[in-house]
């Protein structure tokens, strides 16, 4: 995507597919051997402070393409 979440959820949107990785302590989003600058904490807070009364829904998945990704050591 090359629009924010704000802008996203400017525009309408009301879904979104999170896929997420384990990168450098945190975990990011992230697609293929893509990872977006964005964490997963900043899109729930984007997510959650964003003015609307419509319902967002949002689908995450943990994505480790590279397979030595460990969400276990994430807390």
């Amino acid at each position: 995507q090359n629009k924010t979440i704000k802008e996203q959820l400017d525009a309408g949107c009301r879904y979104f597919d999170i896929r997420l990785r384990y990168y450098k302590g945190k975990l990011y989003a992230a697609h293929g051997l893509m990872i977006y600058d964005i964490t997963f904490e900043d899109f729930l807070r984007e997510i959650i402070t964003y003015d609307t009364e419509d319902v967002i829904y949002y689908r995450v998945l943990y994505e480790d393409a590279i397979g030595f990704n460990n969400a276990m050591d994430y807390e």
